[in-house]
Parts: C-alpha cells; sequence; structure tokens
C-alpha cells in the first residue's frame, strides 16, 4: 500500500490536470451532499449552501493543502510563482528595465573589478610554498622619522645570516639591466642579481642546467647567467642544448648555466628575463652603512611571522649596540606575496570601495523601486493572504520576482564586465601590466551569479519581509492614499545612503581631476618643454665606475654639437622618479647630532650643463663647470630645501660638507651654490633637502643614467640622431625609453590618471542612479500626499507654495544624505590623497563645490515630481480619495 502511495505521488505532477478535475468533483459531491442534508433540515438551498461552504472550510485553501502533499508541490508551486512574476513584469517594462539596468552596471562594475583582482593579486607566486617566504628590510630613523622600506647592507646581511635561527636560508638580490648583445646589436634586457642563497629561498628547480650558486658569486670566477624560458626561446630557440652555451652580457662572454621553466618570474610580478651572480666589492663587506640590498628569506617548518620578527629583533638588538652605524636601525618583514601586490592593492581598494558603492546604489534603486512596486500590490497581496496563501508564499512570490530581476541583471552584467575589460585592456593610461588576456572564466561567473544573489537578497527581501506582515483587515479596508503612505520612512533614508554614496564618489573623482589639472601650473623644479629624456647603459664589465664619468664627458660634448639640440646633460636618477639615494651629512664645525637625527639629503650625481639642460634655476653662487673636473678642491651644489633647513639665515655657499656621519678628512665638498628645489623622488611627494656632485669627482657612477637634452627637434629626430652617436663610442652600449619629459611627467601620474576616468565613471554612474532613486522616492511621496495637496490648494495654498513644501522636504534628506557622504569622505581623505599632487591636508573649496553640485542635481530631480504636485486640481484629488 505504500508503495503504491509513493509511485502515485511521483507519479502526481504527470497528470495534475486529471488529479485536478478529480479534486474539484470530490470537493463538489461533499458540497452537495452537505446541502442536501442542511435542506432536509428545513434549510432554504441558498442558506443550506452557505452552511456547507462553512462548514467545509475554505476551498481553495483546500485545494493548496492537497497539492502540498505532493512530492514536487513545491516546485509547482515555485514554477507557478516564476510564471507569474514573469508575467508581472513584461505588465511593467518601465520598472522591469531600470530595475535590470540598475543591476547589471553594479554587477557588471563588481564583475570587472573581481577580474582585475584575480589576476593582479590573486594569482599564486610560482614558488613552492609562497607563504614560507618573506621580504626582509631594515628600520631606521632617519630626519628623525621613523621609517622602513630600506635596503639592506651586507655585514648587517651577514649578520643576520649567522645569528637568526627562524629561516632556512636568507638570500639577498638586487636589481639591474644588462645589456644583451646578439647579432642585431645590443639590447637592455631586464635581469637581477642574485647571491646563492636566492635559489634555496625560492626552491623552484629550472628547467635545465642549474642556478646561480655561491660559488658563481666569488670574484674572479667565469661569469654565467639563468635565463628565463621566455628568453631561451628567444636567443635559441627553445634548443635544450642552450646549457652550456655563451651569451654577451655588458661586453662579456658569460655561459648560460640554466633555463628556468615558464611561467617563473623572479622577483615576483617583474618583467626579469635573466639572472646574474651578485658579486660585492670587497669594500662593500666593510660598509656597515652603506644600504642597498635586497633580502629574501625561507622561514623553517613551523616558524610563524610573528616569531621570526622577534628573532630578527633581537639581532638587530645586538648589531645596535655594538656598531654606531645601526644606531635605531631594526629589521621588519612582510609575506613576499604582501610586499609584491602593496602598490596595486592600493589602487583596487579604492576600485573595490568605489563599486561596492555602485552596488549598493544599484540594490538602493532597486529597493525603492521594490517597496513602491510591492506597496501598490497590497490589496492583491492581502486577497491572496484571505484566499490561503500563506505569509511564506507570499515572500516566495517577491523574492522570486527580485530574484528574476537579479538573473536578468547578472547576465547583463556580465555583457557589462566583458565590454569593460576590453575598454580597459585597451585605455592609453593603463598603468597595470596583464600577464594574459582578461577573461571571464568559470569562477568569475561563479562570482557574478554569486554577487546576483546577493544583490536579489538585498533588494528583494526586505521588501517581501515588509509585505508578508500585512495585516488583512486594515489592507482590505485602505484607500489608494493610505496604503501609498507604506513605508515612506523607509524609502527616505535609502534616499540619504543613495546620495551620500554618490558624493563619496563624484568627490573623489573631482579631486583627482583637479589634481591632475593643478599639474599644468604646478611648479616641478624645472621646465618641461622641448625637453627629450632617455636612458643610456653601458657594458658594465668593461668600464670601472670611475672610467663612465669621462666617458659620459666626452659623450656630452658630441651630443651638444648635433643640430637642433642647444644642452645636454646626465644625471644617475631622473626627477619625480620615485627613487631614494638619501645619505647622511657632516656639516663642518657642528657637532654631531644623535643617531636618527643627523643632516641628510638625496644624492645626485650630474654632469656640467645638467641644470642648464633642464631650466633648474641657480639661486646663489655658480653651477658646475668643466674646470671642476680638474680642481683639487671637492664641490658641491645643494638645493633651497637643504639651505634652508640646515643653513638658516646664512649664506651657505663657502661652507663644507661630508659624505656619511664619520667623513674622510681630504673628501670634504664645498658648497658653491644653492639651485631651486626638484621633486627629484616622486611627483606626489615634496621636494626632499639634496645634494648634487659632479660626476667626475664621484668614483662610484653608475653604468646606466639619465641623458636629458634641450631640443628644437622631434624626439624621433633626436634619438636616430643620438643612437648614432652612442654606437661610434660604443657598439655594445645601449639607448633606451626615449620620452620627452611631458611624457615623463604624464607616466608619473599615470595611475591618477586611471583612477581619475574609472572614478569619473563611477560617479557619473552614481550620480544617475542617485537621480532615479531621488525622483522615485519624491514622486512616491507627492502621490502619497495627493489629498493632502489637494486640501492645501483648496483651503488657499498656492502653487509656487506647494511646489517650495515638496522641494523642501526633499532637500531635507538630500542635506542629511550630503552630511553622510562628507563624513565618509573625510574618513576615506587619507587614500584618495596618495593619488593626489596638493600641498593642503583637505581640499575645502573642492569639497564645497561638490556638495553644491549633488544639491542642485538633486533638487532638479525632485522638481519635476514637485512641479506635477503643484498642479493637483483640488476636486479631483478629493474625488480620487
Amino acid at each position: 500500500m505504500l508503495i503504491k502511495l509513493t509511485i502515485q505521488r511521483l507519479a502526481a505532477p504527470f497528470r495534475k490536470d486529471r488529479l485536478d478535475k478529480a479534486l474539484n468533483e470530490e470537493i463538489q459531491f461533499h458540497l452537495e451532499m452537505e446541502t442536501e442534508e442542511n435542506i432536509r433540515a428545513g434549510m432554504t438551498p441558498e442558506e443550506a449552501r452557505f452552511a456547507a461552504l462553512r462548514k467545509f472550510g475554505g476551498v481553495e485553501q483546500a485545494k493548496e493543502a492537497y497539492r502540498r502533499q505532493s512530492v514536487f508541490g513545491w516546485l509547482e508551486d515555485l514554477i507557478r510563482d516564476a510564471r507569474h512574476a514573469v508575467r508581472g513584469l513584461l505588465r511593467n517594462p518601465g520598472y522591469s528595465a531600470l530595475a535590470i539596468l540598475s543591476l547589471a552596471l553594479g554587477v557588471g562594475a563588481n564583475t570587472a573589478v573581481f577580474t582585475l583582482i584575480r589576476e593582479l593579486l590573486l594569482q599564486p607566486l610560482p614558488y613552492p610554498e609562497p607563504a614560507r617566504i618573506l621580504h626582509l628590510y631594515e628600520s631606521m630613523t632617519w630626519q628623525g622619522s621613523q621609517v622602513w622600506g630600506a635596503g639592506v647592507s651586507v655585514p648587517n646581511l651577514e649578520d643576520w645570516r649567522r645569528e637568526n635561527t627562524s629561516f632556512e636560508s636568507i638570500g639577498a638580490f638586487n636589481m639591474a639591466g644588462v645589456n644583451l648583445s646578439t647579432d642585431e646589436g645590443a639590447s637592455l634586457v631586464a635581469a637581477a642579481q642574485v647571491d646563492g642563497e636566492v635559489a634555496r629561498v625560492l626552491g623552484v628547480k629550472p628547467l635545465m642546467g642549474r642556478a646561480i650558486e655561491a660559488a658563481d658569486c666569488e670574484r674572479g670566477r667565469p661569469p654565467v647567467a639563468v635565463l628565463s624560458h621566455g628568453l631561451w626561446t628567444d636567443l635559441f630557440g627553445g634548443d635544450r642544448a642552450a646549457v652550456g652555451k655563451t651569451v654577451s652580457i655588458n661586453g662579456v662572454t658569460a655561459t648560460v648555466a640554466g633555463v628556468m621553466p615558464e611561467g617563473y618570474v623572479f622577483p615576483a610580478r617583474s618583467q626579469t628575463r635573466i639572472w646574474v651572480p651578485l658579486i660585492y666589492r670587497p669594500e662593500q663587506r666593510q660598509e656597515r652603512g652603506t644600504h642597498w640590498l635586497r633580502v629574501i628569506g625561507r622561514l623553517k617548518p613551523g616558524v610563524s611571522v610573528l616569531d621570526a620578527q622577534s628573532d630578527l629583533n633581537r639581532v638587530a638588538r645586538a648589531l645596535e649596540k655594538a656598531y654606531r652605524d645601526n644606531a635605531t636601525r631594526g629589521v621588519r618583514i612582510s609575506p613576499l606575496l604582501t610586499d609584491s601586490m602593496r602598490e596595486v592593492a592600493r589602487a583596487m581598494a579604492v576600485l573595490t570601495g568605489a563599486v561596492t558603492f555602485i552596488l549598493i546604489l544599484a540594490c538602493v534603486n532597486v529597493a525603492i523601486l521594490t517597496l513602491a512596486r510591492a506597496a501598490a500590490r497590497r490589496r492583491e497581496l492581502a486577497v491572496r493572504l484571505s484566499l490561503g496563501s500563506s505569509r511564506f508564499g507570499i515572500v516566495r512570490l517577491l523574492v522570486g520576482e527580485a530574484l528574476i530581476l537579479a538573473a536578468a541583471g547578472g547576465l547583463c552584467g556580465l555583457a557589462v564586465a566583458g565590454w569593460s575589460l576590453r575598454a580597459l585592456e585597451a585605455a592609453p593610461d593603463n598603468p597595470w601590466r596583464f600577464t594574459g588576456a582578461l577573461s571571464l572564466d568559470m569562477t568569475t561567473l561563479a562570482y557574478c551569479a554569486a554577487l546576483a544573489l546577493v544583490s536579489a537578497a538585498l533588494a528583494g527581501l526586505w521588501p517581501a519581509l515588509r509585505m508578508s506582515r500585512l495585516n488583512l483587515q486594515t489592507a482590505l479596508k485602505e484607500g489608494a492614499s493610505a496604503f501609498l503612505s507604506a513605508g515612506i520612512a523607509r524609502r527616505s533614508r535609502l534616499m540619504v545612503v543613495e546620495v551620500a554614496l554618490a558624493l563619496v564618489l563624484v568627490l573623489g573623482a573631482t579631486l583627482l581631476v583637479k589634481s591632475l589639472g593643478r599639474l599644468a601650473a604646478f611648479d616641478l623644479g624645472f621646465r618641461t618643454e622641448n625637453l627629450v629624456t632617455m636612458r643610456v647603459a653601458l657594458p658594465e664589465a668593461r668600464y670601472e665606475p670611475t672610467e663612465t664619468a669621462g666617458f659620459y664627458g666626452r659623450f656630452i660634448e658630441r651630443v651638444e654639437q648635433l643640430p637642433g639640440i642647444s644642452r645636454a646633460g646626465i644625471i644617475n636618477v631622473l626627477p619625480i622618479t620615485p627613487v631614494n639615494m638619501n645619505m647622511n651629512v657632516t656639516i663642518e664645525g657642528r657637532p654631531l647630532d644623535r643617531p636618527g637625527h643627523e643632516p641628510a639629503a638625496e644624492h645626485r650625481t650630474v654632469s656640467p650643463g645638467y641644470f642648464q639642460a633642464m631650466g633648474i634655476a641657480t639661486l646663489r653662487g655658480r653651477q658646475f663647470t668643466s674646470a671642476d673636473r680638474n680642481s683639487r678642491r671637492n664641490v658641491v651644489l645643494i638645493n633651497r630645501q637643504m639651505a634652508e633647513r640646515y643653513f638658516p639665515g646664512q649664506d651657505p655657499v663657502g661652507k663644507r660638507i661630508g659624505r656619511g656621519t664619520r667623513p674622510v678628512p681630504d673628501a670634504w665638498l664645498t658648497i658653491v651654490g644653492v639651485v631651486g628645489d626638484v621633486r627629484e623622488t616622486g611627483i606626489y611627494r615634496p621636494a626632499p633637502t639634496a645634494i648634487y656632485e659632479p660626476m667626475t669627482q664621484f668614483d662610484r657612477n653608475p653604468s646606466a643614467v639619465s641623458l636629458v637634452v634641450r631640443t628644437s627637434l622631434s624626439a624621433e629626430a633626436v634619438e636616430a640622431a643620438i643612437r648614432s652617436e652612442l654606437r661610434a663610442a660604443d657598439a655594445d652600449a645601449v639607448l633606451h625609453m626615449v620620452r620627452t619629459m611631458e611624457r615623463v611627467v604624464e607616466d608619473a601620474t599615470s595611475g591618477t590618471r586611471f583612477l581619475a576616468l574609472l572614478l569619473t565613471l563611477f560617479g557619473v554612474l552614481a550620480v544617475a542612479l542617485a537621480v532615479t532613486g531621488v525622483y522615485g522616492v519624491t514622486a512616491f511621496q507627492t502621490a502619497r500626499r495627493t489629498h493632502e495637496i489637494g486640501v492645501r490648494a483648496a483651503m488657499g495654498a498656492t502653487r509656487p507654495a506647494i511646489l517650495a513644501m515638496v522641494l523642501i522636504s526633499t532637500m531635507r534628506q538630500a542635506l542629511a544624505g550630503i552630511a553622510a557622504g562628507i563624513c565618509c569622505a573625510l574618513a576615506m581623505n587619507r587614500i584618495i590623497r596618495n593619488y593626489m599632487i596638493s600641498e593642503g591636508a583637505v581640499d575645502i573649496a573642492t569639497y564645497l563645490q561638490v556638495t553644491f553640485a549633488i544639491a542642485s542635481i538633486t533638487a532638479l530631480a525632485g522638481l519635476i515630481p514637485a512641479w506635477r504636485a503643484s498642479r493637483i486640481q483640488p476636486a479631483a484629488a478629493l474625488r480620487e480619495e
């Protein structure tokens, strides 16, 4: 019997019409039998019929209860509700289109940013157990401030290795470009100098051959190199016999020791294609005060990051007591994954916040629309409840409608995301490098689906729960204006949220755009017009550091003789480049300050003519000349910041300073001039204290420098002429990164430009969504107050007075949203300031301008409903009620 009943229930969905007919016949039979009994008892036929119905109970409720006994009853209910929801949405195309568009924009923007985050931040590092690999830095007190992220000196590195108990191995490396010479000529290749421990730290086995070993890093050993998979393919066509062959690096023949597997890259997320041994000069092993190495370490199994930090703190305290150069210096560690994505993560945090605001705005918009639609359906929902539908059924019906909207919005959102990613890849100011084409994979699809579900819950669940708690008696008795008043306060709060979020996004975009506009009038310390820059790299092994100055001096003389070039100069690091090369100095005749508070400055080496080529003003004294090359006196220039900070109220010309805290007696530097301030370390940073020294008197000049040329020619013409001169001077030298100085400035602000573009788009989108929400709430409120407005008009209220009344109500809520938005913007001001070129902490003028703009837009959004309200005729309003 049980088996038969189970089979019948399973088969019920396939013979639904027959079962419904049988059910109707059975109920009708019971009602007729009860009616006949009542007639025999003396009732009239009509009374007997009503009595039978009362005794039986709700007919429709009984049918629903019977249908729910089916195994697939819940599925039938879902299908029926879905059909009803689709029909309802099709009957209201305006509501449906607006809700789907809002969700599509919110879901699409979030999906696109998630794809970016997955590509830039969530890709695992190509090393075994990357969580155990840490970056090790030196922290220090410099000019009285605590900073970290500094390089490591060679003696400190050796002490860390010897004294620590937390790391399996600690390796050191340094970034460098190498000149790779082939039959087609020399080219600069991104390279890393690594010591023998780096391979042990990373734990990646070469595809062929071996990695750099400790023996390779000893002076006098035959040069070797390890190639990336891509460079191996380019140079040797994937020949597995490449190991043991030779390549020309910096003018020296090096043996290929190994080839790394495809996908391997170190440092993480860099463009490095070749690895060469890191070889120390003898004096570097004694220079505890020269901090230039980058260091990584692999933790021992079971050792936590906190344990390792505590262990290295112990080592640092011992070194601080033993050496004055280590006074105020400590150790800081961070996971390699975190360190490799710090700058990108900051930009992604801004974008994530922006698209989250967009999604919230979209959900708020849909919630407002859903509340209005649900309020208009109160009578229908009350009838459903009175006919036997459960409150859960009402929730299911409304949530199902929201899910259909979310599904449609999610599908459209995928199209929006795909279009956004294609536009992102093609954007000219895109500052991020992608390892491959941005694509919507299964992870992204799952994220989009989850986001659509969350959006449905946020936009539909709350209105559904509110409407499921209807009071049947009041809902069935209420007039039109009465049921429209439901949820007005809640919708007003949603409007406040919309205005606040829109203001935050518009304010962020405006701050960035104004910051970029400020750049045109901003004093960077040099003139950018008619200035071309380029990098020149000599084959390092062929030139000692003391010889590079002679080569570059002769080269500049030949460059300045070229037609169309008025001045040329060389500097080791181009201005507005985020590179720190600071050093402590001693001022002759002054006592040495306590550790961490010594005079300090950024150190740059330049050629005579550099300041004229850059258009940097000389404020006092003179600039360098060719006569300084043969002078017995070492000379130096300082900038205005250094003169004002360390020589207040004095003329620094003629005074002497020394390198470091223990200057060599014969190496004092005489200040011969003061030049204007230049933003040496980045366009977003104020001009630092700076020292400029002639290349001819500095014994550690780099093989790669920046050449600046003041010219009336185009960058292409200058490049061709200078490349020909360089090839004649040294065929293995490389000329690259040829750009105008205007382009250098644009590249330095590419992150700000790109974020400004995206935030502007998001801001426009946020304003559109907020305007829609404000319009909807204001229109809903005026519809609810039709009777009141009609009475006011009948009592003598003028149209301007009614218009003002509605607008004041709207603006009261808008001002609350504006106040909340300003508080949020102030809280997030520190994040956005990382991308701003500004002096003040808060740009009050911009805050006021955006506040006025948002208030004006909100007023315009509420003006149309307010104008309609002012046109309400008293008689028509009272008849409607």
